[in-house]
C-alpha cells in the first residue's frame, strides 16, 4: 500500500529538488513549473498525469509506475527510465530535453517523441515498434538490437542507425536521413 494518494490535484511552482517523495500514488494530477531535479520518486505511481515545464533531471524512478503520463516542455536529463515499473508503462514526450536518458531494454511501443532533444539517449534492446520521433535531435543516440518496426524517423535529425544491428521492417525515413543509415559504409551522399 502506498503512503499517500493524490487525486485531481495541481502542483504548481513547487521545489521538490533532492527530496524523497516516493511511495505515493497520483491520479489525474498535473505538475506545472515544478523543480524535481534529483528528487527520489521511487515506488510511486503516476496515472493519467501531466508534467509541464518541470525540471526532472536526474530524478530517481526505481519501481515507479508511469501509466499514461505526458511530459511537455520538461527537462529530463540523465534519467534512468529503465528502472521504472514496466507494468502498463505509457509515456509521451513533447518539446522535452531527454539528453543522456537511459531507455535500455524498454517496451516503448507507440511512444511519441515530438520536438525532443535525445542526445546520447540509449535505446539499446528496446521495443520502439510504431514509435514516432517528430522533429527530434538524436545526436549520438544509441540504437543497438532495437526493434524499430514501423517507427517514424521522417522528421528526425542527426541519427545514426545500423540497419544490420536493428530490426527495421517498415520503419519510415526521409531521403535526407540516408546518411544516418549508411554512415558505417563511409559513402558520399550528395
Amino acid at each position: 500500500m502506498k503512503e499517500a494518494e493524490h487525486d485531481n490535484q495541481v502542483f504548481d511552482g513547487i521545489d521538490y529538488s533532492r527530496q524523497t517523495i516516493g511511495g505515493e500514488e497520483y491520479y489525474d494530477c498535473t505538475f506545472r513549473n515544478c523543480n524535481l531535479s534529483e528528487a527520489n520518486l521511487s515506488n510511486s505511481d503516476f496515472n493519467d498525469c501531466i508534467f509541464e515545464n518541470c525540471n526532472l533531471s536526474l530524478v530517481k524512478l526505481a519501481n515507479t509506475g508511469l501509466k499514461t503520463v505526458s511530459f511537455k516542455n520538461c527537462k529530463l536529463i540523465g534519467i534512468d527510465f529503465n528502472s521504472c515499473n514496466p507494468f502498463l508503462l505509457n509515456v509521451k514526450f513533447s518539446k522535452c530535453q531527454l539528453d543522456y536518458a537511459g531507455l535500455y531494454q524498454m517496451k516503448l511501443k507507440e511512444t511519441t517523441f515530438e520536438e525532443c532533444s535525445l542526445v546520447e539517449a540509449n535505446f539499446s534492446e528496446s521495443d520502439l515498434t510504431n514509435a514516432s520521433f517528430r522533429e527530434c535531435d538524436l545526436s549520438n543516440a544509441i540504437f543497438d538490437f532495437t526493434d524499430l518496426t514501423n517507427a517514424d524517423f521522417r522528421n528526425a535529425h542527426h541519427y545514426t542507425i545500423d540497419p544490420e544491428r536493428n530490426k527495421m521492417k517498415q520503419a519510415k525515413f526521409s531521403h535526407f536521413g540516408l546518411a544516418g543509415l549508411l554512415g558505417k559504409y563511409d559513402l558520399r551522399i550528395e
